[in-house]
């Protein structure tokens, strides 16, 4: 946590003298998520991002070095200067990227969840975001497709051909006596355990 917030701090003071290109999303105050988060997860699980993502990288392994070249646009960067404060990457430690479109990196983690699934694979996507993401299509269906897919996190974009069964749960699928439970994709949301939001959305 020490870390991330120095890295911030410096990365802020440097922005403010107009040494790094573009815009400057901080992560100050949110710390304790993505360290505790990471904690957890191993080199092969994968985490999503936002527009806040400096801490996520660095929480999951990510060379400190690299990424601060990565903001001041360096061929050194973690993408080779490219792709700045909100597109990091790093298959190395197993982030998948930073993203600056709310509620994107969702959908991302969808994806991955399914690949683990189909090879065989213990590993898990986790999708970082914000309360704001949880009023964003994206975040609806890819739940609701994890539930239908009884999958962690799964894709929605083949759901304009697919079979209704396969991209809506059935209703007949839900009891209806008392007491009713929530809907089944707030059920896949909780059981996996796969979002994460610094105001404590839950």
């Amino acid at each position: 946590m020490v870390l991330l917030r120095r890295f911030e701090s410096i990365a802020q003071i440097a922005c403010r003298k107009g040494e790094t290109p573009g815009f400057l999303h901080l992560y100050i105050g949110e710390e304790a998520t993505g360290v505790g988060v990471c904690a957890h997860l191993r080199p092969t699980d994968w985490v999503t991002s936002t527009h806040r993502g400096h801490g996520h990288a660095l929480a999951k392994g990510a060379n400190p070095g690299r990424v601060m070249a990565e903001l001041f646009g360096k061929t050194d960067g973690i993408c080779g200067g490219r792709g700045g404060t909100m597109h990091l990457y790093d298959r190395s430690v197993g982030l998948f990227g930073t993203n600056g479109i709310v509620a994107a990196g969702i959908g991302h983690a969808v994806g991955i969840g399914m690949s683990a699934r189909q090879q065989g694979r213990d590993d898990i996507g986790v999708a970082f975001f914000g309360d704001g993401a949880a009023n964003h299509g994206g975040f609806h269906e890819a739940l609701n497709f994890a539930a239908v897919q009884r999958a962690p996190l799964s894709s929605s974009a083949r759901t304009i051909s697919t079979p209704r069964r396969r991209r809506s749960t059935p209703s007949r699928s839900i009891p209806r006596s008392p007491p009713r439970p929530p809907p089944t994709a707030c059920l896949a949301w909780r059981s996996t355990a796969t979002t994460s939001s610094p105001s404590g959305w839950r």
